[in-house]
């Protein structure tokens, strides 16, 4: 006789990997919701509190100065004098330094788009390339503009047009022809409508801009006074 062994089935892992679909989650969106807004009164609190540490240190110094004093801690407060005048000497020449390097720049990017537009070069294209080679330098109490050669040595004696001059033989195809109008030519201040403004913000083009200066002053401010720039 022979006896079957029946196995029985493995019931272990026999559940569907996939986890069921449309599984409510308001609770986790709810807990999230709650922990943001846990974080952002905790930010505000410390935020509250570095600001009560500053005004607490500044309340500090004030009093530790006028107990030296009234001790007759002099040095001590003669030492934070001096450290105080250098900091503010420090950031005064710091700033001065940054409107310094402001005011070149601007003064050697007009006199290079100026020079530009008038052998009508493509301004945006060819700027980039010359205002690394003009720099303001005071000349015997005068402010005067020098030129550098690509590798860096002064060019005593040339101005913007010999950049200019120089690039336009390098890269002739960033110039046009020249077709300004004559200079007895009656400008033609009106605007036609749809014309692109080079002085908008979402047209800007110097090139244009440069052109416009130098044949119609009275176009160019009407230009600039619809693109709000003064």
């Amino acid at each position: 006789m022979t006896t079957e062994t029946t196995i029985p089935e493995n019931t272990e892992n026999t559940a569907d990997p996939t986890p069921p679909t449309g599984e409510d989650v308001t609770g986790l969106k709810s807990a999230n919701q709650k922990l943001l807004s846990e974080k952002k009164a905790l930010a505000a609190r410390l935020a509250a509190l570095e600001a009560n540490l500053t005004e607490l240190a500044g309340e500090k110094a004030a009093r530790e100065e006028e107990e030296s004093i009234r001790r007759g801690d002099f040095d001590r407060v003669k030492t934070k004098m001096v450290t105080d005048h250098q900091n503010a000497l420090k950031a005064a020449q710091e700033d001065a330094e940054k409107w310094r390097n402001a005011y070149q720049a601007h003064v050697v990017e007009n006199t290079l788009v100026k020079a530009l537009a008038a052998e009508q070069a493509d301004v945006d294209l060819v700027l980039p390339h010359l205002q690394g080679r003009m720099k303001l330098a005071e000349v015997d109490g005068k402010v005067v503009t020098q030129i550098y050669d690509r590798d860096g040595t002064e060019l005593p004696g040339k101005d913007a047009a010999y950049l200019v001059e120089e690039i336009k033989t390098r890269f002739p195809t960033a110039f046009r022809i020249n077709t300004a109008s004559p200079t007895n030519a009656r400008p033609n201040t009106s605007v036609a409508a749809g014309e692109t403004n080079p002085w908008a913000k979402e047209t800007w083009n110097r090139s244009h801009q440069a052109r416009i200066e130098m044949t119609d002053k009275n176009k160019a401010a009407l230009l600039k006074a619809q693109a709000n720039v003064k």
